[in-house]
């Protein structure tokens, strides 16, 4: 297929014919009839129990322990603590649909036709045929802040203070910037829960967390934890 990776010609306006195009061709709805009591133990266990074991792997390998943070200069508080404030069965209340499972710039290229996907996760849970819609949304919300160029080229900063305190930060492009901003007026347009979205990017951050090297692990562990504070409080 001929094409460009997404993410080398992403503009605002892209995003929005981007996203309108998965509406009409992604997520569809026609997935076969699925019981959706199973479907939403499907989502608790992707968001909740896979969650925790992933965190506690992190933990482990980094010697971390499970506490209050300052983190940027704000307290935030335990993961334990944050995720007996999280409504999971809000969380899980997800739309089975179609779905690509690493939604992410990287694997879309444009075509002169429209788009094509790659690189298809093969389930969600125990679901092969579909899986949440807003777990593809949270990856593109994701993938608008942390991407490959961005981790390629060592553009995030995570310092442990000797006071105990943590600073991280990323640099993005303006243009990034300007496509989240354009992402989420069209989910908010389109009624679309934009706080379910961004809690659900932050513990995509905190998953990844350890599956990745240092001093990469303790960034996407700390901004996933800084984040899932701020869209807590919110």
């Amino acid at each position: 297929v001929e094409g460009r990776l997404l993410s080398r010609v992403i503009t605002p306006s892209e995003v929005e014919r981007f996203i309108s195009w998965a509406e009409k061709n992604l997520w569809l709805d026609n997935v076969g009839d699925i019981n959706q009591k199973d479907f939403k133990e499907a989502c608790h266990y992707f968001y909740y129990n896979k969650s925790i074991v992933r965190i506690k792997k992190l933990q482990e390998i980094a010697h971390i322990e499970d506490k209050e943070d300052i983190i940027n200069g704000e307290k935030v508080p335990s993961i334990k603590d944050m995720f007996s404030q999280i409504d999971f069965v809000w969380l899980s209340g997800g739309e089975h649909t179609n779905f690509h499972g690493d939604f992410v710039l990287d694997n879309i290229l444009k075509t002169k036709d429209g788009y094509c996907l790659l690189d298809w996760r093969q389930n969600f849970g125990k679901f092969l045929d579909g899986g949440d819609k807003y777990y593809d949304l949270a990856k593109f919300n994701h993938n608008l802040v942390i991407n490959h160029d961005i981790v390629n080229t060592n553009m995030f900063d995570i310092k442990m203070e000797e006071s105990g305190e943590v600073s991280c930060d990323i640099m993005r492009r303006h243009n990034l910037v300007a496509c989240q901003d354009a992402f989420h007026g069209w989910l908010f347009d389109n009624g679309f829960d934009i706080k379910k979205v961004n809690i659900l990017t932050a513990l995509i951050w905190l998953n990844m967390s350890p599956l990745h090297v240092h001093p990469l692990n303790l960034f996407l562990y700390y901004f996933g934890k800084l984040n899932l504070w701020r869209n807590l409080k919110k």
